[in-house]
């Protein structure tokens, strides 16, 4: 947080990268983020996983795990497809992600 602002500041982007670097190469997954339009007048994506194997071959994209939602400047919250519920919350896009694929993937 920065001193006289009200949102957080990313400063930490390419400490996230690598975080989620490491998370994708350790659990075997590959990730797609597509652009889903407005809900409510938040931006909404959703998030797509899939296993890969060790030499990087990645198998089709079935099934959405998610939907990532910007909920104000420094906020996003990755929430169940059908529910809704909360699964994971960040200050970027990046960070929701990894977040959420700690939370579902094993």
């Amino acid at each position: 947080m920065t001193l006289g602002t009200n949102h957080p500041r990313n400063h930490g982007r390419e400490a996230q990268q690598i975080t989620l670097n490491m998370l994708l190469r350790n659990r075997k997954v590959a990730y797609k983020v597509e652009p889903a339009g407005y809900c409510s007048g938040k931006a909404r994506k959703t998030l797509w996983l899939t296993p890969c194997n060790w030499k990087g071959v990645i198998l089709p994209f079935t099934n959405s795990v998610a939907d990532l939602i910007n909920i104000e400047r420094g906020k996003w919250e990755a929430r169940h497809p059908f529910d809704g519920r909360v699964l994971a919350s960040g200050i970027s896009e990046t960070d929701v992600v990894r977040a959420a694929i700690e939370k579902i993937w094993n």
